[in-house]
């Protein structure tokens, strides 16, 4: 990985440059050529609707982590990811139909889940007062099974209630 013993990383810059590396190395073989992407590699898209015309764009990516904003529950976390976000005032959509800046909706669709998925907790928030980032130290609560939908692709369920704190 061409990591110095004096560098540090934090876990989801280590994460991608591991995963990098196990993937070029699997390139090699026919066996493990796709053993990273078919684990790991998820989709999602990123819907944007204009409130004045209702043209929808779209943009797909494929993904081999979500970072989602910390909560006090993960599941509350991921569907913060999904919510509809209103685009108004300062950050309005730049709409290739109507010409000009408008007010819109953007939302996170999660196309594809992976075996493993991978999800990193942005724990770093922007500080008004201080202009500086802050470290979150909240706790989180984490239940052990997660249920998501192929048909609808959002979160289901919470199958057992148990709690661990990070």
């Amino acid at each position: 990985m061409a990591l110095g013993y004096s560098v540090q990383q934090d876990v989801q810059e280590f994460t991608k440059l591991l995963l990098k590396k196990l993937d070029s190395t699997f390139q090699q073989d026919k066996n493990l050529k796709n053993l990273v992407s078919s684990h790991f590699k998820g989709h999602l898209s990123y819907l944007t609707t204009c409130l004045n015309c209702q043209l929808v764009s779209t943009r797909s990516e494929d993904f081999y982590e979500l970072e989602v904003s910390l909560s006090e529950y993960l599941e509350e976390s991921l569907r913060k990811l999904t919510c509809k976000e209103i685009l108004t005032g300062s950050n309005k959509y730049a709409c290739g139909n109507c010409g000009n800046l408008q007010d819109a909706t953007r939302q996170v669709k999660l196309e594809s889940l992976p075996p493993v998925l991978n999800i990193q907790l942005l724990r770093f928030v922007y500080d008004l007062k201080t202009c500086t980032k802050k470290k979150l130290k909240t706790k989180i609560k984490v239940f052990f099974f997660l249920f998501f939908t192929r048909a609808k692709r959002e979160l289901l369920s919470i199958l057992e209630k148990k709690t661990l704190y990070r």
